[in-house]
C-alpha cells in the first residue's frame, strides 16, 4: 500500500491547495474550542501532518478511524514526526458509534471517503452525526459528476494529451499518470447504471492499449503509461459510488447544514472536487 501511495499524485492525494482549504475550514470549525478532539476517517498522511500543527498549537487530540492497522502503519511511513496525541481506533466507518463515544468528537475530517461506503451514505452520515458534538463539524473533500468529466474517453488521445504536458513541463510524470487514471475512472459512468465508477470497466481496453504503447517510440508516453500500470492499475478492481452535483447535495443536506464549500485550482477535476464544511443538523 505504501509503495502504491508513493506513486500517487493529486487528485488521488490531497494537493497543496486542498490542504490549505482543509486548514481554512478547520480554523472555522474549532475557532473557540480548547483541546478539540478531531477524528480522521482513514489515515491520509497529508491531513495528519496538518493536524500535527493543531496538536502542537491547540492541544488537539487526534483519532484515526481505520479498519486495518496495516493501512494506518503504511500511511504513517510518510510522516516524519510522530504525533503523540494521535491514536488509532480500528473500526468500520458504518459502525463508528460502536467504538467511539457518542457526542465526543468536535470535528470529523476525511478525504474522498464517501465513495468508499458503497451506496450506504445514509448510514455513514448517521454514524458521523452520532459521534459529533452538538455543534460539531464534518470537513470532507468529495466528488460530483459534471458533463465536463462525465464523458467517453479515447485512451490514446488522452494519454498523448497528458504526455505532451509532461514534455512541456506543465505536469510531472506521476501527475499525468494520475490524471489519466481519474479520467478513465470517471468515464466508467458509461459502463453501468448504478452510479459506479471503476478502472475495471476498461480492463480489456487497457490491456489492448498496452500493446500499442509498448510498441511506441515515444519514451515519455511509455513512461507515463507504465507509471499508471504500477500505481492506479493495481486498484483496477476497486469500485466507487459517485453522483451528480444535485444528487450528492440532496444526500448531504438530509443530514448536515452546508456552511461553506471551497475549491482548489491546482489540478484537473478540482472543480468537481469540493471541500465541504458541514455542520451537524
Amino acid at each position: 500500500m505504501a509503495k502504491i501511495w508513493a506513486l500517487f499524485s493529486k487528485p488521488g492525494r490531497p494537493s497543496q491547495e486542498d490542504i490549505k482549504n482543509f486548514d481554512i475550514l478547520l480554523k472555522i470549525a474549532i475557532k473557540n474550542k480548547k483541546e478539540p478532539t478531531i477524528l480522521v476517517l482513514g489515515a491520509t498522511p497529508e491531513i495528519r501532518k496538518l493536524l500535527y500543527i493543531y496538536s502542537k498549537n491547540k492541544g488537539a487530540k487526534i483519532i484515526c478511524a481505520d479498519m486495518l492497522e496495516d493501512n494506518y502503519r503504511a500511511m504513517s511511513s510518510f510522516i516524519k514526526k510522530k504525533n503523540p496525541k494521535e491514536k488509532l481506533v480500528k473500526v468500520n466507518w458504518l459502525e463508528l458509534s460502536k467504538k467511539i463515544k457518542q457526542n465526543s468528537i468536535d470535528v470529523v475530517i476525511g478525504d474522498y471517503v464517501r465513495g468508499n461506503v458503497g451506496g450506504f451514505e445514509d448510514n455513514f452520515y448517521k454514524e458521523i452525526k452520532k459521534i459529533l458534538t452538538g455543534g460539531g463539524y464534518f470537513i470532507v473533500r468529495d466528488q460530483w459528476m459534471t458533463g465536463r468529466v462525465r464523458k467517453k474517453i479515447k485512451l490514446e488521445t488522452e494519454l498523448k494529451r497528458l504526455t505532451q504536458k509532461v514534455k512541456n513541463k506543465e505536469l510531472t510524470v506521476n501527475e499525468a499518470s494520475s490524471y489519466f487514471a481519474n479520467h478513465v475512472i470517471f468515464a466508467g459512468w458509461f459502463k453501468n447504471k448504478e452510479n459506479k465508477i471503476s478502472l475495471s470497466y476498461f480492463e480489456k481496453e487497457i490491456n489492448d492499449f498496452a500493446l500499442k504503447v509498448r510498441a511506441s517510440k515515444d519514451k515519455t508516453l511509455r513512461l507515463v503509461f507504465n507509471w499508471f500500470l504500477r500505481s492506479w492499475w493495481q486498484m483496477k478492481d476497486k469500485y466507487w459510488i459517485n453522483y451528480s452535483k444535485g444528487g450528492l447535495l440532496k444526500i448531504i443536506k438530509k443530514h448536515f447544514k452546508v456552511e461553506k464549500i471551497l475549491f482548489s485550482n491546482d489540478y484537473e477535476i478540482a472543480k468537481e472536487s469540493p471541500i465541504f464544511l458541514l455542520r451537524k443538523s
